[in-house]
């Protein structure tokens, strides 16, 4: 997998190129999962079909043993379809991130100690920790899910225009001012997670300073400065988290406005037509029911796409861990090249003498390295 590779430089790569480029090697095991994902919702699409039709027999006072089976067979084939699709999705998702998180121990590790050290521990743990955790939520079950909710939601309005396409319209229209309102919503979000994350990093990097060095804080009772610093940063990620907690819950009143509101507005609507002859009742019923089918797709879209919006802010971060720069290439028996000129990069201390309370120990000593 390309996760476990030496990344190369990916300056000026976007996070979208980026995220795309950790999909290497598995995209045709996520190409499956979306036709697996999307079958699922086949057949919650067929369900309300089969519900008409089994009004359709009672109306006709006709039995009802055949449609009542096709729609139990339907939900239950349902059912085993989105628990596959939900277990391989996160068994993708550990798959890819255990990948990553090898490569960048390894770049890190790699890398040249000065670009290692004008970084804080604390940084390098927050990014190939919580951020790879985001990563890992993102890769697979997000890219799936914002694919295949979006083709179902419009399989669904397709299905709803052959039942009534006034109220189709109906449904559309409210949908369009939903959306707008959501890709607002998403914006906003991405920029308050990517803040949030760089907050949490620079109080884990303080936290992290304070321990190394703790004796010499506490020798020199700066406790209290230490406590406020990191405690501003505690409060800046605080900050942040609100932000992006302001958004994710736009988001959500957004989702309910698509759904709830929709259905009833749509059960009004569809109640005077069918009070006017215009449309039967089990056609009301169907499309009822798939007003309410669109709510599982919506929330999907609405969460596939905050998921996608911090994933996107982790990949930023992950990138820069990825894109250090390697040590100088060794020889074969590990040890730095020669430096130009013919030296021997040897070390030799020559007449070390020691001793303890005056009493020497050791005397005219040659000690080498190389």
């Amino acid at each position: 997998m390309s996760a476990d590779r030496p990344a190369t430089s990916t300056s000026g790569r976007g996070p979208v190129r980026s995220l795309w480029g950790y999909t290497r090697g598995i995209r045709v095991v996520l190409v499956g999962l979306l036709a697996l994902d999307l079958a699922a919702n086949a057949a919650a699409l067929i369900q309300p079909l089969a519900a008409r039709w089994v009004l359709d027999q009672l109306e006709a006072h006709r039995s009802v043993l055949g449609p009542a089976l096709l729609l139990a067979g339907v939900a239950a084939v349902g059912l085993v379809l989105v628990g596959l699709s939900t277990f391989f999705l996160e068994r993708t998702g550990q798959h890819v991130v255990r990948g990553v998180r090898r490569g960048l121990v390894g770049r890190v590790l790699h890398a040249e100690v000065g670009v290692v050290e004008r970084r804080a521990v604390g940084d390098f743990l927050s990014r190939l920790g919580s951020d790879t955790t985001l990563l890992e939520e993102d890769i697979a079950g997000s890219l799936v899910h914002a694919a295949a909710s979006p083709l179902t939601v419009v399989a669904a309005l397709v299905l709803m225009a052959t039942v009534d396409q006034p109220m189709f319209l109906l449904v559309v229209g409210m949908l369009t001012v939903t959306t707008v309102a959501e890709r607002w919503s998403f914006r906003w979000l991405s920029r308050a997670t990517e803040d949030a994350q760089a907050r949490v990093a620079g109080m884990l990097s303080g936290l992290q300073r304070a321990l190394i060095a703790f004796r010499t804080v506490k020798a020199s009772g700066t406790e209290e400065l230490e406590d406020r610093l990191i405690g501003q940063e505690a409060d800046s990620a605080y900050r942040a988290g609100v932000r992006a907690a302001r958004a994710r819950a736009i988001l959500e009143v957004v989702a309910m406005i698509a759904v709830d509101v929709t259905f009833l507005v749509v059960l009004a609507v569809g109640a005077a037509r069918v009070a006017a002859g215009d449309l039967g009742l089990p056609d009301l019923v169907a499309f009822l029911l798939y007003v309410i089918f669109l709510r599982d797709p919506i929330e999907t879209t609405t969460v596939a796409a905050a998921a996608l919006s911090a994933g996107l802010a982790a990949v930023k971060r992950i990138e820069e861990v990825r894109t250090l720069p390697p040590e100088p290439v060794t020889t074969r028996a590990g040890r730095p090249r020669a430096p130009a000129g013919g030296g021997t990069g040897d070390v030799r201390f020559e007449g070390v003498w020691f001793g303890y309370d005056g009493a020497p120990i050791l005397r005219d000593v040659t000690v080498g390295m190389g």
